[in-house]
C-alpha cells in the first residue's frame, strides 16, 4: 500500500524520504512534513494508523536545535512541527480517529483512497503553507482543522521571522510583549529578536 500508493503521490509533489516520514522544503528552508505512525490497536486481521501533517518554518526549527542540540535529530520529525494535524480517512477505513484497513484487497482500496487524499487534500493545504505568505495568513486565521503548538502571537513571529526583523516581525513581537505570557514564552521571542 505505502509503495505502491503513499510515496508516489509525495514523491511527485517533491517530498523526500521513505515510509514512514516524508519532508517537503521550501526554497527558505521550511518544512512541511507526511508521516504515516502505526497505532497501538493493530491485530493480525486489520493495519491502524494515522496520517500526521506537520509544518516547521525555518526559525522554529532554527529555535529547537539552538535550545536542545544533544536531543534534536538530523532532519524535524512530525512532533516537532509549528503546526500539526492528523489527515482523515473517509468513514470506511476510519477506526476511532485514525485509518483502518484488513485484508490485501481492503490494504489496496485503502491505499487508493489514502494517495487521493494526499493529491487532493494534504499535498496542496501543505504548498499552501509553505509559501511565504501563506503560513502567516493561515495562523492569523486561527489555523482551523489545525493544532498550533505555540501561542498564537509566537507562532505568527516564527511564520514571518524568515525576512529576517522586518517592521511586521517588530510590530508582532510587540504586540507579544504588551500581553501576559510564560517566561519560556518570553525567552523565544527573545531569541526571535537576536535571529
Amino acid at each position: 500500500m505505502v509503495k505502491t500508493h503513499v510515496g508516489p503521490p509525495l514523491r511527485e509533489a517533491g517530498f523526500k524520504g521513505s515510509a514512514p516520514t516524508w519532508r517537503l522544503r521550501s526554497p527558505a528552508g521550511d518544512v512541511a512534513i507526511v508521516n504515516l505512525q502505526k497505532s497501538s490497536y493493530n491485530d493480525g486481521d486489520e493495519v491502524n494508523f494515522y496520517v500526521n501533517l506537520a509544518v516547521l518554518p525555518a526559525a522554529w526549527w532554527e529555535y529547537l536545535i539552538d535550545e536542545t542540540p544533544q536531543r534534536r535529530p538530523a532532519n524535524p520529525v512530525e512532533r516537532d512541527g509549528l503546526l500539526r494535524r492528523r489527515l482523515d480517512p473517509p468513514v470506511k477505513f476510519r477506526l476511532r480517529d485514525g485509518w483502518v484497513v484488513g485484508g490485501a484487497d481492503d490494504a489496496d482500496d485503502g491505499g487508493i483512497v489514502l494517495g487521493e487524499q494526499l493529491e487532493q487534500v494534504a499535498i496542496p493545504e501543505l504548498r499552501a503553507l509553505l509559501d511565504p505568505g501563506g503560513l502567516a495568513a493561515f495562523v492569523e486565521g486561527d489555523a482551523p482543522g489545525w493544532w498550533v503548538t505555540r501561542r498564537k502571537e509566537l507562532a505568527l513571529a516564527y511564520a514571518v521571522a524568515g525576512e529576517g526583523m522586518t517592521p511586521r516581525l517588530q510590530r508582532v513581537l510587540d504586540d507579544f510583549d504588551r500581553s501576559p505570557h510564560d517566561p519560556r514564552d518570553a525567552k523565544q521571542a527573545a531569541w526571535l529578536r537576536r535571529r
